[in-house]
């Protein structure tokens, strides 16, 4: 059956639903389920599990894409942690990299951490600096390079990404409007969700997560 996982993040649990008919199927990560607290984000492994953000123990957790059951590494006391520690503190969307490692933006610390994909281990601090302030949302884009949400500057910053070195400032401070809470993503063109957060606004983020089914994961908000 063609599943669709997504994030509900008041009630800290992963709901599935039909991904052709968009029916809700279950619960299918419980609420603090292996140590899950503010799940934020979450991508798909090419081993098939899904891989979530949780912003308040500052890990990744790995879950069974099949069951849902926790599938963690030891590197913490809960069940499910994939990956932590390197200075990760609020962790945000991660996303897996054409090397197969596992990156994760760093909220509190303004970094991107790079751990590997397979062991959950950690490797370095990707990339930083040159005006990232809150790193939140994070892509590849189609030339292989990263691109990462600056919140506090309304930017999304280039960086090169096999070395993670600074390149350039991609969009620029409030171009189009944007302000705030940022998430980018391409599909023809870069996409960004936007919110205004000194105004009190929820922005929609939206995530594709495609199972090995096929279905496609639904979008979800995040609050200030």
């Amino acid at each position: 059956m063609s599943l669709s996982p997504t994030l509900k993040t008041d009630s800290q649990e992963i709901y599935r639903y039909d991904g052709a008919t968009g029916n809700f199927i279950d619960v299918f990560v419980t609420a603090g389920q292996g140590g899950l607290s503010g799940p934020i984000g979450m991508t798909l492994g090419s081993d098939g599990h899904f891989y979530v953000s949780s912003r308040d123990t500052h890990e990744i957790m790995r879950y069974n894409g099949t069951t849902g059951a926790s599938l963690g590494t030891g590197c913490s006391g809960h069940a499910a942690a994939f990956a932590c520690g390197g200075g990760l503190n609020g962790p945000q969307h991660p996303v897996f990299g054409s090397d197969g490692n596992l990156y994760v933006g760093s909220l509190n610390t303004s970094q991107v951490i790079r751990f590997d994909g397979t062991t959950g281990a950690f490797i370095d601090v990707f990339a930083s600096g040159e005006g990232l302030s809150i790193a939140t949302g994070i892509a590849f884009g189609p030339d292989g390079n990263l691109y990462v949400s600056s919140r506090d500057t309304d930017q999304v910053l280039r960086y090169d990404g096999t070395t993670g070195a600074f390149i350039d400032v991609f969009v620029a401070t409030g171009s189009g409007g944007l302000n705030s809470w940022s998430c980018p993503g391409f599909v023809d063109t870069i996409g960004v969700g936007k919110g205004d957060h000194d105004a009190g606004e929820s922005p929609t983020v939206s995530s594709r997560v495609s199972t090995p089914a096929g279905g496609v994961g639904a979008g979800w908000q995040e609050r200030a």
